[in-house]
């Protein structure tokens, strides 16, 4: 059995930073609250889009309401969230970049047969946007992003799932999805990779927990938005995409 290695999207594949900012800022201008900084985005990402501008809109009006100020209302926050998000939908890749190395490495993984899997909490429509247009080239057999019927990571389900279908080399759909969740009320098992290596690599708690709780090693990458210092016995980190595939090609 080949290996596998699934990726997260956002801070280990691609930039995308500056065209989340761009679009949360579409927010909090219609809201009147000024420009957020890419550092204030950043310190918000890891469960979509949606969850980064709202952080991001309830940090920057903590800070600048006056004890006198009336709150926003809720309506024309969701009018100014479905704003940014329409704007994002619209210009996913703006200025989101490869990380430089990744196409080598990809390139590298996929001669020696890996089998290469993307999994983000990102919706999923904006990772297959994002997959379409600047990773074309890689034949990922699985891209999921986040669905309202799924859960996000950490939750293991949709990473279980993954794993399944690299076995039996059957496509990934959604209903073998919720039949996972059916056989797994508790949403969490543990996949015996013994066999043959699994990977996940990430940059966020969220991506070293869901490994963590599908019980499989975790590649930290460094070189994005990292904040994924809990500790694992499972757990690698990389300070970059070459670093990561001089590693890979050793072991």
């Amino acid at each position: 059995m080949k290996p596998l290695i699934v990726f997260d999207l956002d801070g280990t594949l691609v930039d995308s930073l500056p065209d989340i900012c761009t679009a949360v800022n579409i927010a909090s201008n219609i809201l009147g609250l000024g420009q957020i900084s890419l550092q204030e985005v950043q310190n918000t990402l890891g469960f979509g889009f949606l969850h980064t501008v709202t952080r991001c809109i309830n940090n920057k009006y903590a800070r600048s309401a006056t004890k006198h100020q009336a709150p926003i209302d809720d309506a024309i926050i969701d009018d100014a969230k479905k704003k940014s998000l329409s704007y994002y939908l619209a210009n996913p890749v703006k200025e989101t970049k490869v990380y430089q190395g990744i196409n080598e490495l990809l390139c590298d993984l996929t001669e020696k047969g890996w089998g290469l899997a993307v999994l983000s909490n990102k919706d999923e429509a904006l990772v297959k946007q994002v997959c379409t247009k600047l990773l074309s080239h890689v034949p990922f057999f699985a891209v999921k992003g986040y669905l309202p019927t799924f859960p996000r990571k950490p939750d293991p389900t949709v990473l279980n799932t993954i794993i399944n279908e690299h076995r039996s080399t059957r496509h990934v759909h959604d209903d073998d999805i919720a039949q996972t969740m059916d056989r797994n009320s508790s949403k969490k098992y543990t996949i015996n990779s013994a066999e043959y290596p699994i990977y996940m690599v990430g940059d966020s708690h969220a991506d070293l927990e869901t490994a963590k709780n599908a019980g499989i090693h975790f590649l930290g990458a460094l070189w994005g938005y990292y904040d994924a210092h809990d500790s694992y016995s499972k757990k690698r980190e990389f300070t970059s995409p070459d670093d990561l595939r001089r590693w890979l090609k050793r072991n």
